[in-house]
């Protein structure tokens, strides 16, 4: 269902709203209800047939469910999920689009006009024109961070990183030098009035299967207020960074994925989960299905060890996580001595 087709349902009915159990029956799956006003049915997450339960009536967002299959919360209760996180995971939406889709549901259009601006806000860009202009970008951002010599993104992927010339080159990172915005407009996006910022960092591109840029991560300049800045209308998904096909080891952070990559390609791929809530893609599930081992090194923090349990299950990922006394992730490790090559 397109974003203009979910407006226009929510206002089928003066003070209805799109709720989780509307929008999971638009994706397919059957629930029942029961007794106390709440629904079961299966899990759209883990496969679980019945232990999924729906409370339409509870929370913010048009309602919230529980799974008593899937891992726990990092409290120990049963896994939650509400309407923004369905949007997310099933609609295929950015956090700021499913809060922005969860708030308009609340709020009955009262005209097919109303729908429409409604829809333009919640629009995904015309990925050949956002691609086109990412792919440019790629390269003038890589120029930048060799020939500008002010800027400090170089020395920080050399020096903190541990990256070399050539695998930054490779892996096509980059350099914005500047703070500023574009018409959005221009990046594929139906508003006549809104804009795409950018943010001064190193340029991070996340590719598909086919090589195209889906994705663009900045690394903000260290002491920012925030490290990452996702340009907007990117498609944050799982990557792999291939090398020999034996293994596969996953990672959250794609720099620390560039190090583990240059350093031992010629004994495993690298896959990039980007976030320690990443759930595979169908796409990325069955890349995974070739390599006959499969190793989750996240982050050694609570995070990581719960997201440890959803690789576990799903695909049989053993852990191997760096060792205490060196930090939490492979480039700390190496600023405290660890042999790379070595732990892999």
């Amino acid at each position: 269902m397109s974003v203009t087709d979910w407006l226009r349902a929510v206002q089928t009915k003066k003070g209805n709203v799109m709720n989780i159990i509307e929008f999971l029956t638009n994706k397919g799956y059957q629930l029942k209800k029961n007794t106390d006003g709440t629904y079961s049915g299966p899990c759209p997450f883990c496969g679980g047939t019945d232990r999924f339960t729906v409370f339409p009536q509870s929370g913010r967002w048009g309602g919230n469910c529980t799974c008593r299959k899937c891992p726990p919360n990092a409290d120990g209760k049963l896994r939650s999920y509400n309407f923004v996180d369905l949007l997310m995971r099933l609609g295929s939406l950015t956090k700021s689009e499913a809060y922005a889709a969860a708030k308009a549901s609340f709020v009955v259009a009262t005209s097919e006009a109303d729908i429409q601006a409604s829809a333009i806000t919640l629009q995904k860009p015309d990925f050949i024109v956002w691609n086109s202009f990412v792919e440019a970008l790629a390269v003038e951002s890589q120029r930048a961070l060799f020939s500008e010599p002010s800027n400090w993104g170089l020395s920080y992927l050399i020096d903190n990183r541990h990256l070399s010339v050539e695998t930054i080159k490779s892996l096509g990172l980059g350099y914005i030098s500047k703070n500023g915005y574009l018409p959005a407009k221009d990046m594929g996006f139906l508003s006549e009035t809104d804009r795409v910022i950018f943010k001064e960092g190193i340029f991070i591109p996340a590719r598909d299967a086919n090589g195209r840029i889906i994705a663009v991560d900045i690394r903000c300049r260290p002491g920012s207020e925030s490290k990452h800045y996702v340009i907007r209308g990117s498609r944050r998904e799982p990557e792999i960074l291939h090398g020999n096909s034996r293994a596969v080891i996953l990672v959250e952070s794609f720099l620390d994925a560039a190090l583990i990559w240059q350093t031992c390609k010629d004994l495993c791929s690298v896959g990039v989960l980007y976030s320690a809530q990443m759930k595979a893609t169908p796409e990325f599930a069955a890349a995974l299905k070739k390599y006959p081992v499969i190793i989750y090194a996240g982050d050694t923090d609570e995070a990581g060890r719960k997201n440890f349990g959803y690789w576990y299950e799903h695909f049989g990922a053993r852990r191997w996580l760096i060792p205490a006394r060196y930090g939490k992730d492979p480039c700390e490790g190496v600023d405290n001595g660890l042999d790379v090559r070595e732990w892999i």
